[in-house]
């Protein structure tokens, strides 16, 4: 099991304290939300040092540049000692797996393909054509998208591949996880597993499914056997309700369950979920060195990527403000 000695780590964590007072906190996203043309917004970003010298049009490419930047920046910092960023890369492989099974069954070129992963994107589409994966991904998400492929082909049911190919990176990042003596990457772990198998659950719910599907898609490693979950299916939502609260991080989606129980839109709870995965980043500031405050800035600037992503294509598509603020994540920024 891999230890992390917190004196190997204190230049690294020194350095991202200093960084990190750069990060869009709620004030700036929500100033750029009231902004009154997206040029303006986008000079609030540029102050956070996102996208200088890019227009405003091209923000989806600065944001991505700023996470690649921020991948580049802990790499060099943790010296030779960055075997532990595969976790978190782990989801950009997912992501452009899942984007590529879909592209070949509409015999499509894939677009937004994420360079971020362990694996180049090109070369799991070479593998993908060739059916056959290389060692680097890891068995799990190869038998996940090669079985993801024939289920397309069979079923037309695009969603039954995000469930699939989820379920196999989810699986994957807690079992490696659980090598490292570490409780923020261990807590960070279980709870991406948890909010994947909550938002199923809600989902499944919703479109009236049986437990089957679910079975299937629910990620080992958290808080709910698989089993749990499909059972869970046949009960009501106040059941399903008490459940979900067996989950550390269900007490920050509790106030979505009245929306959910009225079939009202998810929206607020895609929001509060996300606002559980930044609950357990904020527990890295208790720490005064060590690799965990790296860590935590590294995912923070994936979710400073993610709230100005949603200001400004809500901006483009000409949402009211107050509606931009509402939908905007909590920040790990103070």
């Amino acid at each position: 099991m891999t230890k992390f000695r917190d004196e190997d780590y204190m230049h690294a964590s020194a350095r991202v304290k200093v960084i990190e007072k750069s990060l869009l906190g709620e004030d700036a996203v929500r100033k750029m939300a009231e902004a009154h043309s997206m040029d303006e917004a986008w000079k609030i970003a540029n102050d956070a040092g996102i996208g200088i010298g890019m227009p405003s049009a091209d923000y989806e490419k600065a944001l991505s540049a700023s996470v690649e930047g921020a991948y580049a920046t802990v790499k060099e910092l943790l010296r030779g000692k960055d075997g532990v960023l595969e976790l978190f890369r782990m989801k950009y492989d997912a992501h452009n797996l899942k984007t590529l099974v879909k592209a070949s069954k509409a015999g499509a070129r894939p677009e937004l393909l994420s360079p971020l992963g362990n694996v180049p994107a090109e070369k799991l589409a070479e593998e993908l054509d060739a059916r056959a994966f290389g060692k680097e991904l890891p068995q799990e998400l190869a038998d996940a998208a090669l079985s993801a492929v024939e289920n397309l082909a069979k079923n037309g049911d695009p969603q039954a591949v995000d469930l699939a190919i989820d379920r196999a990176w989810l699986t994957v990042v807690t079992k490696r996880a659980s090598g490292y003596q570490n409780k923020f990457i261990n807590d960070w772990a279980r709870t991406q597993v948890d909010l994947a198998n909550i938002r199923a659950l809600v989902r499944v719910k919703r479109m009236g499914r049986d437990g089957a599907l679910l079975r299937e898609a629910a990620a080992p490693g958290g808080t709910f056997a698989p089993g749990e979950l499909a059972d869970a299916l046949e009960h009501d939502w106040d059941d399903i309700f008490a459940f979900i609260r067996r989950a550390p991080c269900s007490k920050y989606i509790e106030p979505a369950f009245e929306d959910i129980k009225a079939s009202r839109p998810l929206s607020r709870f895609e929001k509060l979920c996300d606002n559980a995965s930044i609950a357990v980043l904020k527990r890295a500031r208790y720490v005064p060195f060590g690799i965990e405050p790296v860590l935590a800035w590294l995912l923070a600037k994936e979710n400073e990527a993610q709230a100005a992503r949603i200001v400004f294509a809500c901006k483009a598509a000409g949402i009211a403000p107050a509606d931009i603020i509402e939908r905007s994540r909590d920040s790990y920024a103070q």
